[in-house]
């Protein structure tokens, strides 16, 4: 074990590249195992947020329309975002579920060894 406190900044500078690099093929290797499928023992993918968005914001607009929604209750300087569209819409049986489409950010490597 090297006793950091005596290192120079330079030498800690040196050292951190050296360490980056190990543990960046290290992580690089990790990811592969867990984008096959596979488990690895070290490492797990978190999956990213979740993210909603309009498949196709016009045909939305016109299911509002047709359900006597005015542009103010829909739109800001755009259609409202899905939270206020349902909020909205909560006590109607207006179904705005096959508008939405629902992915996710990247995904995350997160160190689970000890």
């Amino acid at each position: 074990m090297i006793d950091i406190g005596v290192l120079s900044l330079k030498e800690a500078y040196e050292l951190r590249v050296v360490i980056n690099n190990m543990i960046e093929q290290h992580e690089k290797e990790a990811l592969n195992v867990l984008m096959k499928g596979q488990k690895h023992p070290d490492f797990a993918l978190k999956q990213g947020n979740k993210k909603r968005s309009w498949i196709d914001p016009d045909k939305m607009v016109q299911l509002l329309r047709d359900s006597g929604y005015s542009s103010s209750d829909m739109y800001d300087a755009k259609i409202k975002g899905i939270p206020a569209i349902e909020k909205l819409i909560k006590d109607t049986e207006v179904d705005i579920e096959p508008f939405i489409e629902v992915s996710r950010n990247k995904s995350t490597l997160v160190y689970t060894g000890e």
